[in-house]
């Protein structure tokens, strides 16, 4: 499937233009073989909170949806969260020398 931001901008356009806050959410789409980088909207309901909505896969979003940020819109949501894997881990050392100025 294609990368569509803009099916998830018009959603969230329209639903403000309601009067109902919704947010931008990036992330990955999880399948039995890849993740890929995937982008959805949520619009909010005072009695059930953020509610997931998929324009471009027309599906609300569930388990395989793994969100990574939220926000106002796409950029403010980058999908830069890592965690880097790394078999032998270098030791570093730092040192920190302070010295008092002389007083005047």
């Amino acid at each position: 499937f294609p990368y569509t931001p803009l099916f998830r901008s018009a959603f969230i356009g329209a639903a403000r233009a309601l009067d109902i806050p919704a947010r931008y959410v990036t992330g990955y789409l999880l399948d039995e073989v890849t993740a890929r980088f995937h982008c959805w909207a949520e619009a909010w309901d005072e009695g059930l909170g953020w509610i997931g909505f998929d324009p471009a896969l027309n599906v609300c979003p569930a388990d395989g949806h793994i969100r990574i940020a939220s926000g106002f819109d796409a950029s403010g949501t980058p999908p830069v969260r890592s965690v880097p894997q790394m078999t032998d881990v270098p030791e570093e050392t730092l040192v920190i020398e302070a010295a008092q100025e002389p007083s005047t």
